[in-house]
């Protein structure tokens, strides 16, 4: 019986991985990095490297397997499962050493506070006084508030308190203590309003983040309201910064003051230049969450406030990183439906091109396909819509629920009244058997589901006014239902069509 030929096993452990994740500049860097004498002794590591380096990005040549790469290190010797093993292992320890490396040095000022440490250490006053005057002489040239900002100065504050008490200074310590203790409470004011904003968004959607209100019960303990006026010492940059942190937490409580909404509008436009990319990205995020929370309440003020805050994000090349467009694709699908909503169609068109192909997921053909189907629907042309929804994998929830809702309206648009209730029936089940999504979502969606089908039996039917008029009234008073605006224009349009006979 002859043999059957299998493929020979291509090795890829977590070492590989690691690796795969390297640029092409990080992977000559790495090479340097294992030849230098202070991190690494072991020749057999330089030549398994090299040897590595040969399959690089990809991996997947039918020659990468644990036996030829051994033999490429160690010609002369007989295959050893556990030397290899202990190969890979050491590589592995000097590629985590190397990222280490990697991460501390694109972090200067965190250098220096590990320069003060040692310097106190052992004594080195000097040393140490004029690296705590460059720090100081930095912070002071910086121009922008950083998510590690307060978080390093309360470090540098508090390696002088440390130094002071080092040093029998006793008498200087009242006023870095307090300079440190303040930075620390702005550094949880800021990490408590990003955490408030995830937290709120996620409750909105998955059911696990009801667990979540813990922040709520921190607030209310750790009054922020009262702690306010204790930052006068601060300079009006920051104190501008405690303003816009309040009102953020204050809209994450209540979405719906437009005083408050305004108002970090105000302070989010007045800190745009103190602000590096990712802190002015997270509060413009915030705000544009807040307008989508009043917008899904019917509030149709926000929408182009909405899409020029996302245009001024992408035109002022926040969604860039390394030349590379990159948009989460929760955020994405957001962009587009808004740009979609207002009718800029050829904005749009630009917007898939630009950020589409940057998904780095498995799903990204899928994204893409979404994206082109959503485009076309809302050019009316249902048909060529309905072509890229059936290449879509439904294996992802949100892009589930979204290709649902799409593919009921256009079988509605095309009379396709069969297909239409199928859809329904069959997306009221996956919302009933679903213990993921949060009751708000499945409301939301099951809603939609309700009022579709009962506006597809009056469409059949031939209903009175009177009927519609009162399956409206009912869609009006929902508080949260999908696509309300499309349910209740084609009551109008069954109403009208009634109307002129």
């Amino acid at each position: 019986m002859a043999k059957i030929k299998t493929k020979p096993i291509i090795y890829k452990p977590n070492l590989i991985r690691l690796l795969s994740s390297f640029s092409p500049k990080e992977i000559i860097e790495f090479d340097k990095f294992i030849r230098s004498p202070f991190f690494n002794n072991q020749s057999t590591l330089i030549r398994l490297f090299s040897e590595l380096k040969k399959y690089y990005p990809a991996f997947d040549h039918t020659d990468f397997t644990k036996e030829k790469l051994f033999a490429a290190v160690n010609p002369e010797s007989d295959f050893d499962d556990t030397k290899f093993r202990k190969y890979y292992s050491n590589l592995s320890k000097l590629a985590e050493e190397y990222l280490n490396f990697v991460e501390n040095d694109s972090n200067p000022e965190r250098k220096k506070h590990n320069l003060l440490e040692q310097y106190d250490k052992r004594s080195l006053n000097e040393f140490y006084e004029r690296t705590i005057n460059e720090l100081n002489n930095n912070r002071r040239k910086k121009n922008f508030i950083s998510n590690e900002f307060f978080l390093d100065n309360h470090l540098m504050e508090e390696s002088k308190l440390i130094h002071f008490v080092r040093n029998n200074n006793l008498h200087l310590i009242p006023p870095e203590l307090k300079s440190s203790h303040n930075y620390v409470i702005l550094h949880l004011l800021m990490i408590t309003t990003v955490y408030r904003n995830i937290l709120l968004v996620n409750k909105k959607s998955f059911k696990d983040s009801e667990i979540f209100d813990y922040l709520d019960e921190f607030l209310k303990y750790f009054d922020f309201e009262s702690f306010y006026g204790k930052f006068d010492s601060l300079d009006e940059e920051l104190k501008t910064f405690v303003e816009l942190c309040r009102y953020d937490i204050m809209l994450s409580q209540d979405s719906f003051n437009k005083a408050n909404l305004e108002k970090m509008k105000m302070l989010v436009l007045k800190l745009s230049d103190s602000l590096n990319d990712n802190l002015f990205y997270t509060f413009v995020s915030h705000l544009n969450i807040y307008y989508l929370i009043n917008i899904e309440k019917g509030d149709t003020e926000y929408d182009y406030e909405l899409f020029e805050n996302y245009k001024f994000m992408i035109d002022k090349g926040i969604y860039i990183s390394d030349n590379v467009k990159f948009i989460n694709y929760s955020e994405y699908r957001t962009i587009l439906a808004i740009a979609l909503k207002i009718k800029k169609f050829d904005w749009a068109k630009n917007f898939i091109k630009d950020y589409g192909n940057g998904f780095k997921s498995k799903h990204r053909e899928d994204y893409i396909n979404y994206s082109y189907a959503f485009l076309n629907y809302e050019m009316k042309k249902y048909e060529e819509s309905l072509k890229y929804l059936s290449l879509i994998n439904l294996d992802q929830i949100l892009l589930k629920l979204d290709v649902n809702i799409l593919n009921a309206m256009i079988y509605y648009e095309l009379n396709y009244y069969d297909s239409a209730v199928s859809t329904a029936d069959s997306f009221r089940r996956f919302l009933k058997e679903n213990d993921v999504l949060s009751l708000e979502v499945k409301n939301s969606h099951l809603n939609f589901i309700n009022s579709y089908k009962a506006i597809v039996k009056h469409r059949e039917s031939n209903s009175g006014i009177f009927e519609l008029s009162k399956l409206k009234e009912e869609i009006e008073n929902f508080s949260i239902v999908r696509r309300k605006k499309w349910l209740l224009e084609k009551i109008d349009d069954l109403v009208n069509r009634i109307s002129k006979k």
